[in-house]
């Protein structure tokens, strides 16, 4: 069935940014609330002393030197670039995709 609709150019445009606008706030609101979500820093402080074991564990001894730098490095840019600390967490998390999954389906 074919629709004839008329509609100027301007009030297509308004419609439009109106849209993005919408779309946008929503990204925002819900960017929000998964900030809401995040570990206090004393939270995330007693997660890693929970954890240390498991990762100095999990971490191979030839690599320790190395784990310890990355973290430092990790740690210094979160607190100074998140822009790159979350394009870091990226490439990372995407490097890492296919241990991830096989870890999370022998749990």
């Amino acid at each position: 069935m074919k629709t004839n609709v008329n509609i100027s150019e301007a009030r297509l445009r308004k419609i439009i940014r109106a849209e993005l606008r919408n779309r946008m706030l929503r990204e925002q609101a819900e960017q929000s609330a998964e900030d809401a979500k995040d570990p206090s820093n004393t939270e995330l402080t007693k997660s890693f002393k929970q954890q240390a074991d498991d990762m100095a564990a999990s971490v191979p001894t030839a690599l320790n030197a190395e784990y310890a730098d990355l973290v430092k490095a990790v740690t210094t840019l979160a607190a100074s670039n998140k822009s790159k600390f979350l394009k870091v967490k990226d490439y990372v998390f995407n490097l890492a995709a296919d241990e991830i999954e096989a870890a999370a389906t022998e749990a």
